[in-house]
C-alpha cells in the first residue's frame, strides 16, 4: 500500500490521433440568375439547385404567378402554357430554348412523368423519363448527358459561374451551345451564393 506509484516511461506517448481532414468547401447550392428582357427591364431569381423537379414546377406556380387551369405565363418575353387536364406545353423557361417540352402523361403518386420534347432546331421528337424525385440540376444534367438539350443551371465541370456570361439570343459570348429564347432575353448567371455554412 505504501509503494509509489511508477510513472510512465519518456518513451511511451499518448496514442496519436489521424490528422483531421482539411475542411471541405461550402457546398454550392444557390444559382443567381439575371435576366433582362428587350425592354431593360430586370429579374433576378435564386435559383436552389437542390430543387426537386416537382418543386420546381410548383415554383413557376408560386413565384411567377402561374393561375387559372389553362395555366399561362408571360415573363420577360417567354410564354410558358400549362393544361392541368391534357398534355402540358412549356415554352422552356431555362432549358434549351430551340425545344417545347410537353408532358404526355402526369398520375398521382407516380415517381416518374413523361416529357415529349420537340428540338425545333433539328425537328426531331425526344421522349424523357423524368424522376420528379431528381433535384433540378439532376434532371438539366439527364437532359444533356442523354437528351442533348442544354440550360443554363447545368453546370459543367469547366463552367465559370461567377460573372459568366451566358446569351439566349443573338448577342455575343454565348458560353454553351447556341441557344436562343425568340430573340428576346439575355440571361447572365451572376452570382453563386454558397451555402453549408
Amino acid at each position: 500500500m505504501g509503494g509509489s506509484s511508477s510513472s510512465p516511461s519518456p518513451s511511451s506517448s499518448p496514442p496519436t490521433r489521424p490528422t483531421p481532414l482539411p475542411p471541405s468547401p461550402p457546398v454550392k447550392t444557390m444559382i443567381t440568375v439575371c435576366i433582362i428582357d428587350i425592354d431593360g427591364r430586370k429579374a433576378e431569381k435564386d435559383i436552389n439547385l437542390e430543387w426537386v423537379f416537382s418543386l420546381w414546377a410548383k415554383s413557376l406556380v408560386n413565384d411567377y404567378e402561374v393561375t387559372g387551369k389553362n395555366l399561362s405565363l408571360k415573363f420577360n418575353g417567354l410564354e410558358i402554357t400549362y393544361n392541368g387536364n391534357e398534355s402540358k406545353k412549356l415554352k422552356t423557361f431555362g432549358f434549351s430554348s430551340r425545344s417545347d417540352i410537353y408532358i404526355s402523361h402526369e398520375q398521382k403518386g407516380c415517381s416518374t412523368i413523361s416529357l415529349i420534347i420537340n428540338d425545333t432546331f433539328t425537328g426531331l421528337l425526344k421522349t424523357v423519363q423524368a424522376k420528379i424525385y431528381w433535384t433540378f440540376k439532376e434532371f438539366c444534367e439527364e437532359l444533356e448527358r442523354n437528351h442533348g438539350i442544354y440550360g443554363i443551371i447545368s453546370l459543367q465541370k469547366d463552367t465559370v459561374v461567377r460573372g459568366r456570361y451566358i446569351s439566349f439570343g443573338p448577342s455575343k459570348n454565348k458560353t454553351l451551345r447556341e441557344l436562343e429564347v425568340k430573340n428576346l432575353n439575355e440571361v447572365y448567371i451572376v452570382e453563386h451564393i454558397q451555402g453549408g455554412r
